[in-house]
């Protein structure tokens, strides 16, 4: 009797996993599998348990924290929908009171505002001047920050920790402050 179970206790701990789950660790276990444990926990005893109360109040907040999202969501885009609904409208919609209301057949457009912006306000050119100016400085920036931050970390000399301290510095100091100096030495 003693060794049947003996084999059963070699058994049982054979299939099961470190978490007392067949064939399962502890960080593999699915989100579903633990709620149903919790299930048949409190069923078992008819108690509910802490972490039961605990998940329902996070699928409360998961709504309400949804719910704030969405409206905050909607809050970011409208500006981008109003400008685009305001490019569909005639120069005169836009600049009266009508400005917050959609294109209608008096005030609409249509893609004019975008043929005129390309063909006679020069925007292909000025696109091609900002995408030469943005790679070509991207390029450089890079090769030059990557040589020189090398330098700094493989070479230690006091001048390089003082580099390094001076560029740390750069990036705790707000921009704005810089940019308030800079402005003023320019003047």
């Amino acid at each position: 009797m003693k060794q049947d179970t003996a084999a059963e206790n070699a058994v049982g701990r054979k299939r099961k996993g470190r978490a007392g789950y067949p064939g399962k660790d502890a960080a593999v276990i699915s989100h579903a599998e633990s709620l149903a444990g919790i299930e048949r926990f409190s069923s078992v005893t008819g108690q509910r348990r802490a972490a039961d109360t605990a998940m329902r109040g996070l699928l409360k907040n998961a709504r309400f924290t949804g719910a704030l999202l969405g409206v905050l969501c909607l809050a970011w885009v409208y500006p981008i929908l109003m400008i685009l609904f305001n490019s569909l409208k005639q120069e005169r919609a836009i600049t009266t009171a009508d400005a917050f209301k959609l294109p209608t057949a008096t005030t609409f457009a249509g893609l004019e505002n975008y043929v005129n912006a390309l063909t006679s306000q020069g925007f292909l050119a000025a696109f091609w001047y900002s995408l030469v100016i943005t790679v070509s400085s991207v390029v450089l920036i890079l090769v030059c920050c990557s040589m020189c931050a090398w330098y700094i970390t493989r070479i230690e000399t006091p001048l390089t920790k003082a580099c390094y301290f001076l560029f740390v510095f750069s990036m705790v100091v707000p921009f704005q402050m810089l940019m308030f100096t800079l402005s003023s030495t320019a003047d």
